[in-house]
Formats: C-alpha cells, sequence, structure tokens
C-alpha cells in the first residue's frame, strides 16, 4: 500500500488551537470525509491511526484526526493513563465532552473548507474514540452518514477512574445517534464487560444498527475487525445509491 502522509489542518474552537490533521483522497471527485478519533494512551497520527487513514484515502476518503484531550499535542508532558484520567475527571467530564464535540466540529468545518466532506461525513473511533464519538454522533444528528464505534460498554473494570463514567449520560448520547452504526464488540474485553457492550448498543437509537464481535482483549485488532470498519464506511459514504463521484476535485492541497 503507497504511504498517504497526513498533512497539518489549521484549527480553532473558540479560542482553542485543536491539534489537527488530514489525509487527502486519492483520486478524482466529490470525497468524503471521516473523523478519526483515536483511543486511550493514543494520538492523532499514531501506526493505527495512519494504517486506517491509509485504507480509506486508498478508498478515496478524505480523514481528519484530532488530538484527545492530555493527549499527543495537547499532554504538557508524558502522562500515564491514571495521571491523564485523573486530570480529565478533575476539569469535569462534561466540559471536556463539551469542548471535544466543539473541536470536532471547527475540524469539520476548517476540512471542508479544503473541499473535503461534499461526498458525506463518517466518524470511526474506538474506546476513548467512542467515548467523545457518541456525543459527537449525537450532537451531528443525520449530518452524519454512518458511524463505526465499539471497544467500550456501560460497565467499565475498576482499572479505569470511577470518573470518566456517566452510565446515564452515556445512555443518553447513544439514543441520540441516529446515524446507521456499526458497533465492534471485543469479546474478552479486560476494561469494558462484554455485557454492558452489548448494553450500550441496544441504547444507540439508530433504526439502522449492526454489531461485530471479534475474539481478544482490549485494543486488539484483528486484519478482519479493520476489514468490517474499512467496508461498513465505504459502503455508506462511496458505494451508496446516487453516489457519483464525478468531476469535482477530491480535495483542494
Amino acid at each position: 500500500m503507497e504511504s498517504v502522509a497526513p498533512r497539518p489542518l489549521a484549527v480553532t474552537a473558540d479560542t482553542r488551537r485543536v491539534p489537527a490533521v488530514m489525509w487527502v483522497a486519492r483520486g478524482v471527485g466529490p470525497a468524503p470525509l471521516v473523523l478519526l478519533g483515536h483511543g486511550g494512551s493514543g494520538h492523532k497520527t499514531a501506526t493505527r491511526q495512519q494504517m486506517l487513514a491509509e485504507r480509506l484515502a486508498g478508498a478515496g476518503v478524505c480523514v481528519v484526526a484530532i488530538d484527545g484531550p492530555l493527549h499527543g499535542e495537547r499532554a504538557p508532558r508524558p502522562m500515564a493513563p491514571g495521571e491523564y484520567q485523573a486530570e480529565l475527571v478533575a476539569r469535569g467530564m462534561d466540559i471536556v465532552v463539551r469542548d471535544m464535540v466543539e473541536d470536532w466540529t471547527a475540524a469539520i468545518a476548517a476540512a471542508r473548507a479544503t473541499g473535503a466532506g461534499d461526498g458525506g461525513l463518517g466518524y470511526l473511533g474506538m474506546s476513548m474514540g467512542t467515548r467523545f464519538g457518541l456525543p459527537l454522533a449525537a450532537a451531528l444528528g443525520h449530518e452524519l452518514a454512518c458511524v463505526v464505534l465499539g471497544m467500550f460498554g456501560l460497565v467499565q473494570s475498576e482499572a479505569l477512574h470511577p470518573g470518566l463514567h456517566d452510565a446515564a449520560e452515556l445512555r443518553a448520547c447513544a439514543a441520540g445517534v441516529v446515524a446507521p452504526t456499526l458497533w465492534h464488540v471485543t469479546w474478552d474485553d479486560e476494561l469494558f464487560a462484554r455485557a454492558g457492550q452489548f448494553e450500550l448498543f441496544d441504547c444507540v437509537g439508530a433504526a439502522d444498527k449492526q454489531v461485530v464481535g471479534f475474539p481478544g482483549e482490549h485494543g486488539t485488532t484483528s486484519p478482519d475487525a479493520v476489514d468490517a470498519w474499512i467496508g461498513f464506511l465505504v459502503r455508506h459514504l462511496i458505494d451508496r445509491p446516487g453516489f457519483d463521484p464525478g468531476n469535482q476535485f477530491a480535495c483542494r492541497t
């Protein structure tokens, strides 16, 4: 697979600079846009982010990723999970979530200014990417064409800070998701109990929702799982009835 390098994307939300990058789709046509959320202790250009972005760009999709709070360029120093989790809780998870929704919304606007997103909008994020992806998907509503979420649930392990989790708020966000949804369950997840993963999937409000399960512990990502994620996004963004790649530029460079 030919490497596709991420390009810096200037994003500001309110007075915050949002560290963001963009991978430009190959080919010509009105390019769909996928927002790529990373997991805990990851960052916007982590190895898995790069792999997913290359797969999507090769399929004709532009991709945008931002650093989560206290991750990547937003971390003041290298931080262990327990340290950044405690600081997020001290800030107030309601404020952290609100700011992330605003940051993603600003990133969408910045990407669309380059010409991306005319062909539809999707989201892909596992684990922490789902924690912030659920409220974002609920806020975007029918603006989203599809969403891929998972490795997350209503029951979390004691290894995670208890203040990160508000089951009632998670249920409410999930109920607000109306875009076609693919939900990934990690069968032997040690951080999120299997039953809680299925329970949160049940809360998703989309009429069109699917669940897929794969063996392994938290963070395990098999090639088959990646194929399922990419295939779902491509079906809804590229292969959907009436979509014509036409004669427009995919993204302006």
